[in-house]
């Protein structure tokens, strides 16, 4: 808490590379969020192990994470294809097990789903049960006959209007929580969390039988053992938080980033390779547009290989080194990956990690990305307020009417995250009646 770091039992291992990665995400938002600490004590509903801002734990207890992944497929799919219903008019049913089962749909022929539960034979035929993942019918759960499923190689190029759909499908998602409830995936929390939300976008690009690599970003001014990173990466943004001061633009900053990509083809037959990142933008852009938002210096794009290579001769020279410590300061690099790598690639990592493996830290990172996701809560509402103050005549009752609306949770952590903000509207309101319309919106029940 504050500026302090604490870790639990067997958690600091500065040796290892998962105790590396630890250490510097926690170093991160030691600097990030000075305000973290009042929303960690007031949400005590879900205590959780392993978080970059410790919340209070109850009576020392921790709850475990229960065990998530975003799509149980079985061994009837792989991971470079997908699966598409291949006859017409099947019907999706509720209960293959009753003999008077309700048809929940009838889905048509290409139709692209995903198996997340299987092998139940009834009948005489093996049934599965499938969630549609594109189209009208997406979200539609039920049970067919694994007879009528195949095995399609995965779409390797998109249009642009297919990648732009795509984009606002992956805006717009959820990911499970701990308690098996769905919450948005946190774009409105930008401080962190690339790395979990890059994972989630990828995975459901796979189920919707899409092809994806993910690209990272890496700029760092310095590294310093025993001290806190100081990133090269900054992203003006009204859904930053408050580590500024009055009047300064809001904005992250990160040592790293990381966002999936999809190759675009245009009428001409051009292939891009186009990001999709709805915490920085709401639409896919090239990697140099990307890169161009987080940095005005020139990004480096290196290969796998190649920065492998520069890993391990720094690593040679500075074997105690942290991960963060091996990357380079004097220039931005970029590189691109296999989708299933989930941290910033490292010395002696695969180049080809598996989907178990990502989803082994994804996992891990679920009561981590609980957290964010009720912090996104509070993010929107300061940012609300952030382009109404901009606004000329500003007018209190769109401020007021943001509170309102707002999650009860956004309206009684919005002090205690964003205090700068709170003096920037005492300023902007001078009428004394003004603001007490706006601290009577946060401070109701």
């Amino acid at each position: 808490t504050g500026q302090d770091v604490f870790f639990r039992g067997g958690e600091y291992d500065p040796g290892s590379r998962g105790g590396q990665e630890l250490i510097a995400h926690e170093l991160t938002h030691v600097v990030q969020q000075g305000g973290a600490s009042q929303i960690q004590r007031q949400l005590t509903d879900d205590p959780t192990p392993g978080q970059i801002e410790k919340m209070e734990e109850k009576g020392g207890a921790l709850i475990q994470p229960k065990f998530h992944s975003i799509s149980q497929t079985q061994t009837s799919t792989i991971q470079r294809a997908y699966l598409e219903i291949k006859s017409n008019n099947v019907d999706v049913v509720s209960d293959p097990s009753q003999p008077s089962t309700t048809v929940v749909k009838v889905i048509p022929i290409n139709t692209r789903v995903v198996i997340t539960q299987g092998g139940v034979n009834q009948g005489g035929t093996e049934w599965v049960k499938i969630r549609v993942t594109t189209g009208s019918d997406m979200g539609v759960e039920g049970w067919v006959s694994k007879a009528q499923l195949e095995n399609r190689p995965e779409t390797t190029q998109v249009t642009m209007q297919t990648a732009k759909e795509l984009f606002t499908e992956l805006a717009g998602a959820t990911f499970e929580t701990s308690s098996g409830a769905q919450s948005p995936i946190p774009f409105h929390y930008p401080v962190d969390g690339c790395y979990d939300r890059a994972h989630v976008m990828a995975q459901l690009l796979t189920e919707k039988g899409y092809a994806s690599e993910k690209v990272f970003a890496i700029s760092q001014n310095s590294t310093r053992w025993g001290g806190p990173p100081d990133p090269g990466l900054r992203v003006p943004t009204d859904y930053a938080g408050d580590n500024r001061s009055a009047g300064q633009q809001p904005a992250v900053q990160w040592w790293y980033h990381v966002a999936p990509i999809i190759k675009v083809r245009n009428d001409k037959g051009e292939v891009t390779e186009m990001v999709i990142d709805p915490s920085m933008t709401n639409q896919p852009i090239t990697i140099d547009q990307w890169t161009g938002m987080m940095s005005s210096e020139t990004f480096n794009r290196m290969t796998v290989p190649d920065i492998q290579k520069l890993l391990q001769e720094n690593q040679k020279k500075n074997p105690s080194a942290r991960l963060q410590e091996l990357y380079p300061t004097d220039q931005p690099l970029t590189y691109t990956t296999d989708r299933n790598l989930y941290w910033p690639l490292g010395p002696t990592d695969s180049a080809n990690p598996t989907k178990a493996e990502a989803e082994a830290k994804h996992t891990g990172n679920i009561p981590r990305m609980d957290y964010y996701s009720r912090l996104a809560m509070v993010h929107e509402l300061a940012a609300a307020i952030r382009r109404e103050l901009r606004a000329t005549p500003i007018n209190v009752g769109n401020i007021v009417n943001a509170i309102n609306t707002a999650p009860p949770i956004a309206r009684q952590e919005l002090w205690n995250q964003f205090p700068v903000l709170h003096q920037e509207i005492q300023t902007a309101l001078p009428n004394s009646g003004d603001m007490n319309l706006v601290e009577n919106a946060v401070n109701k029940p």
